[in-house]
């Protein structure tokens, strides 16, 4: 009689590295549930006290032959993905924050307007996502507490917040301050609506502070070698003012957005810096100044990496249609915000960084975003139009010169938009924070978390219309040709066609089928053809 025993087993150094990658995953699954039970367990006693809850579920699907194109990726607040396949389960639970009555609503009979209650209110919102093929496995898209008291309001959390001065729905997206990115966890007092100042003056903005969650992301996708950081902080703020009288045919919106990543701790060449994150770099976040960061040396600059964009809307309203022109002009440093820089150095060893003269440089402005918007009234096969012209090819000049000893000329030249000497760049899990067209992140090969196309010139058109009181469409169109960085430019230059084309329609009870089809061509994204299938379904429990 034959007795076999059991053989042992042996593990190989791969299958025990595999074996802890799947507890590791398996960690951070659990964490994501606790979280979103602690979110649940906060946001619930609040909003079951609410006499109005809106809900919205969502499906959605999409495919390509390679990568997925262009518009079917961007403007969709980071909820998005460059896979072959991918897709998501979606479901939102929101308290909505009713408005104050202003001089522009108070006349407007109660069945038209925004539903207003009282001196003060409150909102909360839980906003969650369990997508296939994303760079996350679990996804709080928002989840947010907010307070209104009269005209201002105060929010904490995460939430998707609006575009300014554009049509979000056609436009290519904003420069500083778009909704190509995941929202950032923050604490924002705010002023959303214009409040009266005088009868023609009206002001609105807002001010901010947050924390970016994308520190796994970049550990796992840079290159050890490369730049990246974890822990950053986030400091916006806006103000706008509007000239005439709301109710009249002109009026004229003008003012300026700003950001500023600070804080954490950058990675280079695997040598780690802990920049600052006391009081003192929040006030100089909020206001850009100090000793610059550590490791710039004598041409130390402002501390992080600042960013902000110049806008100025135009708006025409007349009985049949509206029109609007504006622009949106990028910075991140004093030559392209001022057009000036100081010019007035010493030539010696002592005081060849000290301001000796009174002189200046007068940079010709040249970049930005110039768009125009149509809304046609009583069409309904055509209703709104969208064209812009992007330009950012000058970032005040080819040449970058600091004043040093003998050669006191100095000429500011070279911004390199969205990049950052040290820190990786105006991007949130490798999405734009602004305008998508700046190729983002996460097209990268090479495993570098930087912009690789931030210089280029670019067409964009998108329209809009219903063809019946159900059915609903969308169409965006963008040529593009791109010299990639002053620093590393594209030889030859690269170019690329992308568009849209989406069709969507309503069923009864706010059932919504959309259906999106998409392509690019070229070769700043490659060739990629996709299509993208979403079912929603919205309404309100009314308790």
């Amino acid at each position: 009689m034959n007795i076999q025993t059991k053989p042992h087993h042996t593990f190989s150094p791969i299958s025990i590295i595999l074996m802890t990658q799947k507890r590791e995953k398996l960690k951070r699954k659990r964490i994501r549930i606790k979280v979103l039970l602690g979110l649940t367990i906060c946001l619930m006693p609040t909003l079951v006290q609410a006499q109005q809850i809106d809900y919205k579920v969502e499906a959605d699907g999409a495919l390509s032959n390679s990568k997925t194109p262009l518009w079917l990726n961007a403007n969709r607040y980071g909820l998005s993905s460059l896979e072959k396949h991918s897709g998501y389960l979606r479901a939102g639970i929101f308290k909505s924050l009713k408005g104050y009555p202003n001089e522009e609503t108070k006349n407007i009979e109660p069945e038209s307007q925004e539903p207003t209650k009282g001196k003060w209110d409150w909102g909360a919102g839980l906003d969650l996502a369990l997508p296939d093929h994303y760079t996350s496995d679990f996804i709080v898209q928002q989840a947010y507490l907010e307070g209104r008291w009269l005209h201002g309001v105060l929010t904490i959390g995460s939430k998707e917040f609006p575009e300014e001065q554009k049509n979000e729905y056609l436009s290519s997206g904003s420069q500083a301050l778009g909704i190509n990115a995941r929202p950032v966890p923050q604490i924002r007092l705010e002023l959303p609506d214009y409040i009266k100042i005088f009868k023609w003056l009206g002001f609105k903005g807002h001010l901010s502070f947050g924390w970016m969650t994308d520190n796994h992301w970049q550990k796992e996708f840079a290159d050890p070698e490369s730049k990246w950081a974890k822990n950053m902080l986030l400091h916006t703020k806006s103000g706008f003012f509007r000239f005439g009288n709301p109710d009249g045919h002109l009026t004229v919106e003008a003012g300026m957005e700003m950001a500023c990543q600070f804080g954490g701790i950058t990675y280079n060449h695997g040598k780690a810096i802990k920049r600052g994150s006391k009081l003192k770099d929040y006030w100089q976040a909020f206001l850009p100044g100090g000793e610059g960061d550590v490791g710039e040396g004598v041409y130390a600059n402002d501390e992080g990496n600042g960013v902000g964009s110049l806008m100025c809307r135009i708006n025409l309203d007349e009985p049949s249609w509206k029109a609007a022109f504006y622009i949106d002009h990028f910075f991140d440093d004093h030559s392209q915000l001022f057009f000036l820089d100081f010019d007035g150095y010493g030539d010696t060893k002592e005081d060849f960084r000290k301001h000796k003269y009174s002189h200046y440089i007068f940079y010709t402005p040249r970049d930005g975003l110039f768009g125009g918007e149509i809304n046609l009234k009583r069409n309904t096969w055509l209703n709104d139009i969208v064209i812009e012209y992007i330009h950012t090819t000058d970032q005040s000049g080819a040449v970058y010169h600091d004043s040093e000893p003998g050669l006191p000329a100095h000429v500011a030249g070279r911004d390199d938009y969205y990049n950052h000497y040290f820190y990786p760049g105006w991007q949130h899990w490798g999405q734009a924070m602004g305008n998508p067209l700046y190729r983002s992140p996460i097209y990268n090969t090479d495993r570098h978390v930087d912009f690789k196309d931030t210089r280029f010139i670019a067409w964009h058109l998108g329209f809009s219309g219903s063809l019946t009181t159900q059915l609903n469409y969308r169409v965006l169109a963008t040529t593009q040709k791109g010299w990639g960085t002053y620093d590393n430019p594209y030889v030859p230059i690269q170019r690329n066609f992308s568009m849209m084309v989406e069709a969507s329609y309503l069923f009864r009870n706010h059932w919504i089928l959309k259906g999106t089809f998409g392509l690019d061509h070229g070769r700043l994204l490659g060739n990629n053809t996709g299509f993208r299938l979403t079912i929603s379904k919205s309404g309100i429990f009314k308790l």
